[in-house]
């Protein structure tokens, strides 16, 4: 039985560098040849583990139904066995599924199911990945007191425990919900914060980029009209240096944005092309669950 275990590790590794070869077809049939050895000896720890990653390609592949069909039975074994921080997880991934087809309600359920489980044991990191994807979905849904609520305690935990990257981009989102409730300057002021970590984490010109834009409309909005000016040429150059001619083009336009408005009072709204600078693993990736030592 140790054998096969340890085969079916191997074989369910082998699928996760086939993912990262984009070989999608490739990784499904490791993964299920490693579920058929997994079955044979009973191993549900793993099973639940290549469950759960299987969902995650059908995800990426647009197959929110066979994703969810995987979800479903690797949470039903981890809640069977008593894995309750891993089921979480799995809670986790369905709330993401449930948001991107458009099932608010449910999310929301599965996402607080998630996070008393990890409250109650005091998980942080995951505490705070659960409540920044509430905090998003709260944003889609235009619930922008709430959104502010579970964005700032993600963010006191990622200020207190990292990484850097995270907490830039929750500032963002936050500055989010304050600029669609008119509060533009604290929004302003969360995008400070953010460039601050961005330059820290190091990170590409296209988000750096993405976060001058969003600074310099809502420095137009206040009436700054020295620092939107200066922040649009950043936004330009930083967009150039990332070959990203479109985001280049919008941000020369930026000024005469600004001056078609001059004088119109409105609700602040951060630009589209700023919200979507981050990388995709910062919206809403099916969390992976690695087949842990315990089951080899």
């Amino acid at each position: 039985m140790g054998d096969i275990r340890v085969q079916a590790n191997a074989i369910a590794e082998l699928a996760g560098v086939s993912e990262t070869r984009d070989d999608i077809a490739g990784a499904r049939q490791y993964y299920a040849q490693a579920i058929a050895l997994r079955t044979r000896i009973g191993d549900s720890r793993g099973l639940a583990s290549d469950y759960n990653n299987l969902a995650g390609l059908a995800q990426d592949a647009g197959d929110f139904d066979g994703a969810r069909q995987q979800l479903e039975a690797a949470l039903a074994i981890n809640r069977r066995d008593g894995r309750a921080d891993v089921a979480a997880t799995n809670l986790v991934n369905l709330a993401g599924l449930a948001s991107l087809t458009g099932d608010f309600a449910r999310a929301v359920s599965l996402y607080r199911e998630a996070l008393a489980t990890w409250r109650e044991r005091e998980q942080w990191a995951d505490m705070a990945d659960a409540l920044r994807g509430l905090g998003e979905l709260e944003l889609r849904r235009g619930d922008y007191p709430a959104a502010r609520t579970d964005l700032r305690e993600a963010l006191d935990i990622y200020d207190r425990t990292g990484p850097a990257a995270d907490a830039f981009a929750v500032r963002q989102e936050m500055a989010g919900a304050l600029a669609a409730q008119g509060e533009l300057q604290g929004a302003l002021d969360e995008l400070r914060q953010a460039q601050h970590l961005a330059d820290s984490a190091r990170v590409g010109a296209g988000v750096q980029a993405g976060i001058a834009l969003a600074r310099a409309d809502l420095a137009a909005q206040l009436n700054t009209r020295p620092e939107s000016e200066r922040l649009y040429a950043s936004a330009e150059l930083l967009y150039h240096r990332a070959g990203d001619r479109a985001g280049e083009a919008e941000a020369q336009e930026g000024p005469g944005r600004a001056a078609a408005r001059t004088g119109q009072t409105r609700r602040g709204a951060l630009p589209a092309r700023s919200r979507a600078a981050y990388p995709a693993r910062y919206r809403e990736p099916a969390r992976r669950v690695a087949d842990p030592a315990g089951a080899r």
